[in-house]
């Protein structure tokens, strides 16, 4: 198995702990290919509570094979990072998202995020009974986490430190109280 001190921390998400080795006790590093369903299947068979979606591309399969997994093995719990202005929060995101030149350079980006939010967003989506939480963060950057972040209503102005959308993505999966299950909140810092 592959060594997880060989893992660094990436800027903007461990504040003064960048560039060194991740440890902790509970990580395990497990290789696959999430295209793969035998490869997802195999990361969730070590009794997953829930699962974090944060993928750039093929994200509507590969959150497909996320949910086909998350059945086999009883998982109920799922936070999926997408963007802003997809789903019904196009009107909550900037001027410079929402013009025509970059719709249609992002137009394939856009569709699939639709279709993955759709998975669990559409009544008969095969992820519609989970408890999922799909984020649209503002801007994101490498900051220091500032623990601050607000759910924006209206249009989304300011930016987000990745690693508080990254603590947002773990507290939806682990706290039983997390108040915005089956919820798109746009989160922004506060």
């Amino acid at each position: 198995a592959p060594d997880a001190s060989q893992l660094l921390a990436p800027p903007g998400s461990a504040g003064g702990q960048r560039g060194e080795p991740m440890s902790d006790p509970r990580l395990t590093v497990v290789v696959g290919d999430a295209l793969e369903q035998a490869d997802v299947d195999k990361v969730l068979q070590h009794g997953a509570q829930g699962v974090v979606i944060a993928v750039r591309e093929n994200r509507s399969q590969v959150t497909a094979n996320v949910i086909a997994g998350m059945r086999r093995v009883g998982a109920k719990r799922v936070s999926v990072v997408t963007s802003l202005g997809t789903g019904d929060s196009k009107a909550q995101s900037p001027l410079h998202l929402n013009n025509f030149l970059m719709r249609r350079t992002l137009r394939e980006w856009y569709e699939d995020e639709n279709n993955q939010e759709a998975l669990f967003t559409n009544a008969t989506g095969p992820g519609s009974d989970l408890e999922y939480t799909i984020l649209r963060p503002a801007d994101m950057t490498l900051d220091a986490p500032s623990g601050r972040v607000r759910v924006a209503h209206g249009v989304v102005k300011g930016t987000i430190p990745r690693a508080d959308v990254a603590d947002w993505c773990l507290q939806a999966v682990l706290e039983d109280s997390f108040e915005h299950i089956r919820q798109t909140p746009c989160i922004v810092a506060a």
